[in-house]
Order: structure tokens, then C-alpha cells, then sequence
């Protein structure tokens, strides 16, 4: 079925005649090679020839199913292969953490075997700079991502567990999300929240953190069993305490590179570094 609340790529696609039936089978299993039944499965693409045309391609949601009691799935949807080129899957069920897959339209002769891992709690503390705890901050996933293990270079297999996930900025901005991405949550009255059923064990997430009078924050979490990338960014453990800073006041002006003139109703975005 189409995502909500909006027309799919395909129908956008449906004129195309270069556009044909284009079909995704496969198998979601655990670890041990058990199926996972009640497993949802969404079929997104990046379309680049689209009317109107897109300054930033989005991804469009074209199918999605639920596996069946053999942890079996099966998508369809008409698509130009020139134009798409992969089948890019993102697999949800109760317990496990999101996964993504991507894989070649063109080599979509055989059925996938898409492989969930158990999930592990995110459980923060958020206080003021004088030690209070923070009420009704808000906190987003903004990304997910599992990295191949450093030896990957020589293992198929593991190179086929890495995947990564992100929140567009516009998506982050509006909170329309898609439907297999987690809602935000918000701290309660000790300052503590708690997100479960999204991280697989072996990946690491970033979060966004805001409240009103504080500085926005973002932040990495991993697991005890997560894949890391230490030389790039620094890690909290899932259960961790942040302390909120205040914010501060950039001034500045916009001109014209060429004449030197003030430009006025310019939109700035502040956005947080991990």
C-alpha cells in the first residue's frame, strides 16, 4: 500500500513507459535463522527524473508488506530500473531493531534473506546546568547506522550488515516522518525518557535533544556489542546522563559577494554537531 497521506512514486511513474512490474521477495529471520513473522517491510526509491522536478531527490515509499507466519514477504511495484536501480528496504518487528537493505534491482532473481538483530534500550537523564532535571525536552532519532566491522574488507558477509539511516533536514524540522522511524519522545517530570525497540545491538544511533532556554544537543549512543567508529566521533553508553548547556548569541550580516549589499529575509537554521 502507498505511504499515508500521499501519492506513491509509482503512480507518479505510471506514465513512464519505460516503467515495468518490478517484484522483491525474501525472508526475514533472527540470528539463529528463525523467521520472524509480523515483520513490516517498506519498499522506498530515490527517484531523480520526477515532474516537478526536486532540488533534493526524496525517497518515496513504492510498497509495503508484513512477512507472513515463515517470516516471508513479497513487494511489487512498476518502476523505470534505469532510473531507480535499487531496492532499498527498511524492515521493522517488535523486539529488533530497524534494518535497511539495499540491493540491486537487477540482481533480484533470487529471494533476500534480511537478517534482524535484537534491540537495545536508550535510557537518558536530562538536567539544567544548576543539576535540575529537564521536563518535556524533546528527543529525536536522527540517525542510525550499522558499520562494517574493520576486517570487513575480506568478508562479504559482514560488509552486507552495514547500513545507514537518516532523518532529511526537512523531515527533522516538520516531524513528518516515515512510518518505520521511531516518534520522539519527551522527558518527564524527573527529566528521564526511554526509547526501546529500534537500535539493533550491533549498531549505534545519534539522537537530537531540545528544550525550550537550552542549547540543542546531539549526541551518539552505542551499545556494548556495537560496531564503533571511534576515530570520527565520541560515544555515550545506552543509560547516560546530559547536562543541558545555555544558549549564546551569534551576530552577523549577509552581503552580496559582488556588491557588498545587505541581504534581507534570509532564513538560518541552526543545527546541532555532534
Amino acid at each position: 500500500m502507498p505511504a499515508k497521506g500521499r501519492a506513491s512514486a509509482a503512480d507518479e511513474k505510471s506514465n513512464d513507459d519505460q516503467a515495468k512490474p518490478v517484484r522483491v521477495t525474501g525472508k526475514v529471520v533472527d540470528p539463529q535463522g528463525n523467521p520472524i513473522p509480523e515483520a513490516d517491510v517498506y519498499w522506498e526509491v530515490r527517484l531523480q527524473n520526477v515532474v516537478p522536478p526536486r532540488k533534493w531527490p526524496a525517497l518515496d515509499e513504492v510498497a509495503r508488506t508484513t512477512t507472513n507466519e515463515a517470516g516471508e514477504f513479497k513487494l511489487e511495484a512498476r518502476l523505470d530500473v534505469d532510473n531507480v536501480g535499487y531496492a532499498s528496504l527498511r524492515i521493522r518487528a517488535a523486539g529488533y531493531g530497524l534494518r535497511a537493505a539495499h540491493t540491486l534491482l537487477k540482481k533480484l532473481d533470487k529471494p533476500l534473506e534480511i537478517t534482524l538483530e535484537p534491540a537495545y534500550s536508550i535510557e537518558g537523564t536530562i538536567f539544567t546546568p544548576n543539576g535540575e532535571p529537564v521536563e518535556r525536552a524533546r528527543v529525536v532519532v536522527q540517525e542510525i547506522s550499522r558499520h562494517a566491522a574493520p576486517d570487513a574488507a575480506t568478508d562479504e558477509k559482514e560488509r552486507k550488515k552495514a547500513f545507514y539511516l537518516q532523518l532529511g533536514r526537512e523531515q527533522l524540522v516538520s516531524g513528518n516522518l516515515p512510518d518505520y522511524w521511531p516518534e520522539p519522545v519527551e522527558t518527564d517530570g524527573q527529566g528521564k525518557f526511554r526509547l526501546d525497540n529500534f537500535v539493533p545491538r550491533t549498531a549505534v544511533v545519534s539522537l537530537s535533544v531540545k528544550a525550550d532556554g537550552f542549547a540543542p544537543t546531539r549526541l551518539n549512543v552505542a551499545g556494548a556489542e556495537s560496531v564503533k567508529q571511534p576515530q570520527y566521533v565520541t560515544y555515550r553508553d545506552p543509560k547516560f546522563t546530559l547536562v543541558l548547556e545555555n544558549p549564546y548569541v551569534v551576530k552577523g550580516r549577509f552581503l552580496d559577494e559582488k556588491t557588498g549589499e545587505p541581504i534581507p529575509d534570509v532564513r538560518l537554521e541552526v543545527l546541532p554537531m555532534s
